[in-house]
């Protein structure tokens, strides 16, 4: 198994450009295929999931450590909040690590389009490197959540606690907010675990209808196909969702400051991963539950 030390990653780029261009993880990327063809989302079960004792540990941690607006160029977010599950103790921005995976300053606000990294002269602990954030938050130890959190079976990267708040619902973008893609999941496979939401809240990818995500399941989809989350209308509810991001082929060393693959890689598909639990423990996938 390969091992990459991350201080002989170059400032022009991104630890998981770096790892790219030396092994052959995206040959790897474009032939390997999952098992079986899998719902567009799927949908899984949570063991010993109790959402109320979960929310007010979050409700706690808010109180700690803040909740923090999304950055842009052109402001803080008081529509989209939350904090930060893991930081880069080297981030370029030099933001609160509460903050860290919560946007950019050097970036407005329709820039954060997988990979818009033109306005980054130096990749490394920006942003944009994705793998610079796997250092755990203290919010994401606290009480209930941490100990939720503890079912991680692989390394957690750029991850977040997310909310919306409906109530700065604005009709006039109803149509085009909130569209990014995110990282192929070979590279990041991400969790979404609602913990408060009603029914205006809704979710959608590229060329399918909107749907809501109920409480009570984990969901995972190719967050590479461009999608959004929103709210349909005016509403004093929040929407607040765990986003757990994870490196399904390469774990991180902390006393080595390395990335070395691990025994997943190149040989199963990060969907199988977790249809296995070899990403997060507890999950169960639930064929009955459509989503879309």
């Amino acid at each position: 198994m390969k091992k990459f030390y991350v201080n002989d990653v170059p400032e022009t780029h991104t630890v998981s450009r770096w790892l790219k261009e030396n092994t052959d993880w995206v040959n790897l990327m474009k032939t390997m295929r999952s098992r079986t063809q899998y719902p567009k989302v799927m949908a899984f079960t949570i063991d010993n999931f109790d959402t109320a004792a979960l929310n007010n540990s979050i409700l706690e941690a808010t109180k700690l450590y803040g909740d923090h607006g999304w950055m842009a160029a052109d402001g803080k977010s008081s529509q989209y909040t939350g904090f930060s599950l893991v930081y880069n103790p080297n981030q370029l921005d030099n933001l609160d690590p509460h903050a860290s995976t919560l946007g950019t300053p050097k970036n407005v606000v329709d820039e954060f389009f997988w990979n818009r990294t033109e306005n980054h002269t130096i990749l490394k602990n920006s942003y944009f490197d994705g793998y610079g954030f796997n250092t755990p938050t203290p919010a994401s130890e606290y009480g209930e959540l941490g100990n939720f959190l503890k079912r991680s079976l692989r390394t957690r990267i750029r991850s977040r606690l997310s909310t919306l708040h409906g109530k700065h619902y604005d009709g006039n973008r109803k149509d085009t907010r909130g569209w990014h893609k995110d990282e192929p999941i070979f590279e990041n496979l991400r969790i979404n675990i609602p913990i408060t939401t009603n029914e205006h809240y809704l979710f959608e990818i590229e060329n399918y209808p909107p749907t809501h995500l109920d409480t009570g399941w984990a969901y995972t989809w190719n967050t590479y196909i461009p999608h959004r989350v929103f709210s349909n209308t005016a509403d004093q509810s929040l929407r607040t969702h765990l986003v757990l991001g994870f490196s399904p082929w390469w774990d991180y060393l902390p006393e080595e400051n390395a990335w070395i693959q691990n025994e997943f890689y190149g040989i199963k598909h990060p969907f199988d991963m977790m249809v296995d639990g070899d990403i997060f423990q507890g999950l169960h996938l639930d064929i009955n539950k459509q989503v879309l």
